[in-house]
């Protein structure tokens, strides 16, 4: 139908465009996006020391994923952090592994059918959406381009000739190198490697074995460098399996799970839990998950010789996946539906080959052959659509977890840190309900529970599940700080204290910790110990303007004026359109008699917010002693349409009148001034001046 391969691709792409299209409309999702991207402030700085940081950082949260740091550092540089922008880079990497699949099939193979098989299947499989709807999974689609391009470097390696060869050696390792910086999974491309020997027939073992030294040098020293990596976040901590037979079972069950599903993809879920606690017996079905894994690695082995395609397929499969069999478990899923993007090409790639040659076998029912297959496709296509959309938010992620997992506590724990969010406090409080009673011994439940109690208003209750929290874990420092925050909103300063002192014990450099026990001792007019916790502050986060603007209010406290005025103008600097920073550094200066300072700062306050009653008094006070009446009348009168009650403004309106010998205009605001405030004294001394200039002047 298609003569040119250059069309099958199309074809391809096309078809994987319109498939995965809902994932470029999909949002941020709270399951590691804000860790990795977010919240992450290395991806904020595209500068040659931000890169440089990016790649002397030891892990973000056990990864050491420098190349996803840049690529998402890119993202952010061209339009914050706006979900769509990343999105659409993920499904273009994506894409762009389809085209290599593509080519890399057709290098190996002599049929560009198979390579426009294995390729739409590699673009359009269900279980390849996690990978490319999910930012965070941006470390698949770049190991994976990287590892994809590198084999391809290979294979002409093998055909070139000695002086070509050699360059294509070189891209080979290059690229291998960005596949492990994209993500440690790459550390078996040199196994992979020994698999395109075999396919190829290379028989010079020794060569073979010389060659890939140091691709195995490199695997070994970044395997070592994950491991410590995970242990040191504490994945390695969540899950160890009793004994050895518990471990291969496992792997066993691993593989056995994605071989079903790249036939029968069920159960498509972010979060696929071990179906026992730990310290639960292992079911029975991950023992007999044995029995047809070691089924089809014997038959393989028996067929290697004469079925090469599908012992390179399936030899592909296996090894690639030995990484993330959870043999060595990270994480609390058992299986994940991205660690099988890169593995399936194996898989794909038998599909491919056994579907051309069952038409070639059988020609008289080569069209119904191929109907079933166009609609096997359309069905895979439709099942990948409809899942696209269920990564919309985390409302939609977790609430699909919790259909196909109605008894995993961790979906109801996530989907209530959203609500809680979005303000969606009944929800929240229903899933930390049902949460619990899943898992009572999880204290993260309690603690969201808590903040569901402090938003009602229940703030002993609130206390209660705070410490139902700590009880669990005792190193719970967001527990800690939240309750020493419910404390002080209670008036109780000392156990508030307390409580914030234990975050900094557990957290020596936590932020927020340094912060909040700063603002508590604002709060109780210990503006120096105040000073000392927000310059802390400021020191793990340069950039959090928050605390320069609370220094700044505590050095005025203290009398230190030129100190809060820089501080002032560093909040300015961090955040140019933060209307209070001009309005209390205009305050200053006019406490200081610094008229022409303060209007500088009222001006840019005003022209940013015109709605600030107090900036307009201010202003028009400045103007009244500076005589310039006209202007000082603008601004009173503009302060009444903002305040039309506001007696200072009467009062201070009334002073214009006077120096512009309006005496009964004058009169006039100091009545309704009074009428406003009987207790300002201030109004009956100035209207019995006023009345004796009228009656001078009659």
């Amino acid at each position: 139908m298609f003569k040119k391969p250059k069309h099958w691709l199309y074809i391809t792409l096309i078809a994987t465009f319109i498939f995965l299209l809902p994932t470029l409309f999909n949002d941020w999702v709270n399951w590691d996006d804000p860790i990795y991207v977010i919240d992450n402030y290395l991806i904020r700085d595209f500068s040659f020391e931000g890169i440089k940081k990016m790649f002397t950082t030891n892990h973000v949260l056990g990864a050491y994923v420098p190349i996803v740091l840049v690529s998402w550092s890119l993202d952010y540089a061209f339009s914050g952090l706006s979900p769509m922008t990343f999105h659409i880079t993920n499904l273009l990497f994506h894409l762009l592994n389809v085209g290599l699949v593509f080519y890399l099939t057709k290098q190996i193979s002599t049929r560009v059918e198979v390579a426009f098989i294995t390729a739409l299947l590699f673009g359009i499989h269900p279980m390849h959406v996690e990978t490319v709807a999910w930012i965070t999974a941006r470390k698949d689609l770049l190991y994976s381009l990287f590892f994809i391009g590198g084999l391809i470097a290979y294979t002409k390696y093998i055909k070139g000739r000695t002086t070509e060869a050699k360059k294509y050696y070189v891209i080979c390792f290059f690229l291998f190198v960005l596949s492990l910086l994209s993500k440690g999974t790459a550390v078996v491309f040199p196994l992979i490697l020994f698999v395109f020997d075999f396919l190829k027939k290379r028989s010079n073992l020794r060569k073979m074995f010389l060659e890939k030294l140091p691709f195995f040098a490199l695997s070994f020293w970044f395997t070592s460098m994950a491991i410590h990596a995970q242990d040191m976040s504490g994945a390695l901590e969540s899950r160890i399996h009793p004994s050895v037979l518990e471990a291969l079972a496992t792997g066993f069950y691993g593989y056995f799970s994605y071989l079903v599903k790249v036939i029968w993809p069920f159960n498509l879920s972010v979060y696929q839990p071990y179906p026992m606690t730990i310290g639960e017996s292992y079911p029975w079905y991950y023992y007999a998950s044995a029995i047809p894994v070691l089924m089809i690695f014997g038959l393989m082995v028996l067929k290697l010789k004469k079925w090469k395609k599908f012992g390179f397929g399936m030899a592909f499969f296996f090894l690639s996946l030995i990484p993330v069999i959870q043999v060595l478990p990270f994480g609390a899923s058992v299986t994940a539906d991205r660690f099988a993007y890169l593995p399936y090409f194996g898989l794909f790639y038998i599909l491919g080959v056994g579907f051309i040659k069952l038409l070639d076998k059988l020609k008289q029912f080569r069209k119904h052959i191929i109907i079933v297959g166009v609609i096997y496709l359309f069905v895979l296509g439709g099942v990948t659509f409809s899942y696209a959309t269920t990564w919309k938010d985390s409302e939609t992620l977790w609430t699909n977890v919790i259909k196909h997992y109605p008894k995993n506590y961790n979906a109801y724990l996530n989907r209530s840190a959203h609500r809680i969010d979005l303000k969606q406090y009944d929800g929240a409080f229903q899933d930390c309900e049902k949460g619990i009673v899943l898992n009572p011994k999880n204290s993260t439940l309690f603690h969201n529970r808590a903040i569901v109690q402090n938003k009602y208003g229940r703030k002993k209750e609130a206390i209660i599940d705070y410490t139902r929290a700590i009880k669990l874990d005792k190193n719970y420092a967001s527990a800690y700080l939240n309750r020493g925050l419910v404390h002080e909103s209670l008036g109780e300063n000392q156990k508030a204290l307390l409580d914030i002192n234990k975050v900094l014990k557990i957290k020596p450099r936590e932020q927020l910790g340094f912060y909040n026990r700063g603002m508590l001792f604002k709060k109780m007019g210990k503006y120096a110990n105040a000073v000392s916790d927000f310059t802390k502050t400021i020191m793990l986060d340069p950039n959090f303007y928050q605390s320069y603007m609370n220094r700044a209010i505590a050095y005025t406290e203290l009398g230190k004026k030129e100190l809060a005025i820089t501080d002032f103008n560093s909040v300015i600097k961090l955040k140019p359109y933060f209307v209070t920073a001009y309005t209390k550094k205009g305050d200053l200066f006019l406490d200081s008699n610094s008229f022409d300072y303060a209007l500088e700062s009222y001006n840019k306050a005003i022209l940013l917010d015109r709605n600030q009653v107090d900036v307009f008094i201010n202003r028009g006070f400045i103007r009244l002693n500076m005589k310039h009446y006209e202007l000082a009348l603008e601004d009173f009168n503009q302060a009444l349409v903002n305040a039309p009650q506001n007696h200072l403004v009467y009062f201070n309106r009334s002073l214009v009148y006077q120096m512009m010998k309006d005496y009964n205009k004058s009169l006039k605001d100091l009545e309704v001034c009074i009428q406003l405030n009987p207790r300002f004294n201030p109004a009956y001394k100035e209207k019995k001046k006023v009345i004796a200039l009228i009656n001078t002047n009659n």
